[in-house]
């Protein structure tokens, strides 16, 4: 599926790449989501050219992850891809998926590795978005206790195991991944094969929207943690990161009072030394704290006004009910 809002300018060229995919046995639901733009005609000029695209519109904005609620339950096969309009697939990414998964019935969903890449398209082979994360065998569900390095257009989901949640407009991709983690093991293939586009309106940017929602993601993880049974090491230290990272937006959002109360959360787990030593640097005052914590994204702090930060309503309820709710 590919969900699609205002890249029409890079539109063309995401369909073009899953048309190269060397597996050809798949079918695209392009769900435009009431773009401002031409992309809604470019899918339209995809589906005249090859019956196995097919255009959608919603006639209101809804958001990626409602739009792929919605694309789910109209697409017919036992995979679920999802492509976000912007990004890009290299030959040959499907084709490894489908393999991994008809040979591993325990794997949930199957990622691959990959890059970023310009408005143009020309790769950046320099960055490495995903860091010391876990490939192949190595379950990333752990990982994914405080932060989310798989790229979310390079995913393949069990039908079963995909579950978008619709409250979510910034955090979804992490959201269904974890969700995926109830259903069976992930797996992230080493090969490159899905590109990343860096552009200006990229939906992770910091804004006081984005943060909002990144808080209250961050504070129903620990009940999410419990239900999908990550209580070992690997779950305790990721737990301890992601307090750690709460702490940091609490104090980017200027409510110290919430930062200080974290300390608990903080040195109960292996994290605990970091922790500590983050929650001491209250001492030197919340401003010059959030300064030292946010030194190396000083744009964070300009783009986040408290004035601006509608606290987003989220509860693990709501999140592990989606889990319950029976299959797509």
């Amino acid at each position: 599926m590919v969900p699609s809002y205002g890249h029409a300018r890079f539109l063309d060229a995401c369909l073009a790449s899953v048309a190269a995919q060397e597996f050809q046995g798949w079918e695209a639901v392009v769900f435009d989501d009431a773009s401002p733009d031409g992309s809604f005609e470019i899918a339209l000029e995809w589906e005249r050219r090859d019956p196995r695209f097919r255009a959608l519109k919603n006639e209101q904005n809804l958001g990626a992850y409602a739009t792929q609620a919605k694309a789910v339950g109209i697409a017919r096969a036992g995979l679920i891809a999802v492509l976000n309009s912007d990004d890009l697939w290299l030959p040959g990414k499907l084709d490894a998926q489908v393999r991994l998964l008809e040979e591993r019935p325990d794997v949930a969903a199957c990622a691959t590795a990959g890059w970023g890449c310009d408005e143009q398209g020309t790769v950046d082979t320099e960055k490495d978005w995903h860091g010391d994360w876990p490939m192949g065998d190595m379950n990333p569900a752990p990982w994914l206790l405080y932060e989310n390095r798989i790229l979310a257009s390079s995913v393949v989901f069990r039908r079963e195991a995909f579950r978008p949640f619709a409250q979510l407009r910034y955090s979804g991709d992490w959201s269904a991944l974890l969700a995926a983690s109830a259903f069976g093991s992930l797996h992230v293939l080493s090969e490159r094969a899905t590109l990343w586009r860096q552009h200006g309106a990229n939906s992770y940017t910091v804004s006081p929207a984005q943060v909002a929602e990144e808080i209250a993601w961050r504070r129903i993880l620990p009940a999410v943690a419990g239900r999908l049974g990550l209580k070992g090491a690997e779950g305790r230290s990721g737990l301890g990161r992601n307090a750690l990272n709460l702490f940091a937006l609490e104090l980017l959002t200027e409510r110290p009072g919430r930062a200080l109360g974290m300390l608990p959360a903080m040195v109960a787990t292996p994290e605990w030394p970091r922790g500590l030593k983050r929650w001491l640097s209250l001492a030197l005052g919340p401003k010059r704290a959030r300064r030292r914590i946010w030194r190396s994204q000083p744009g964070a702090m300009e783009a986040v006004k408290v004035s601006d930060l509608v606290e987003a309503r989220l509860t693990p309820e709501a999140w592990l009910a989606s889990l319950t709710s029976g299959s797509n």
